[in-house]
């Protein structure tokens, strides 16, 4: 189980990681073009991996934020999957 556990962590993370710079692409838009919904479109997520790299190379911010992001983004992943299965049983 042990192995199975490490497997599935490390698709989260990788999910999680894709998932934040989405999320920050889909944030900044909201918030300098003030739509009444968040977008999700090819601009908003080439802005959001835009800002992300761009934030990785700011030396010791930079990667507490994007780990802080990607925190917040594996955080929100868990609780769709624990809702949905709820939902199902």
């Amino acid at each position: 189980f042990g192995a199975l556990g490490l497997l599935l962590f490390g698709v989260l993370m990788l999910t999680a990681s894709a998932g934040a710079a989405v999320l920050l692409g889909s944030l900044v838009h909201k918030q300098f073009y003030k739509p009444a919904e968040y977008q999700l479109t090819w601009q908003t997520i080439l802005l959001g991996v835009l800002i992300f790299s761009l934030l990785g190379l700011i030396p010791i911010v930079g990667s507490l934020a994007k780990f802080i992001l990607v925190l917040i983004t594996l955080g929100s992943i868990t609780k769709i999957i624990l809702d949905s299965s709820k939902e199902w049983r």
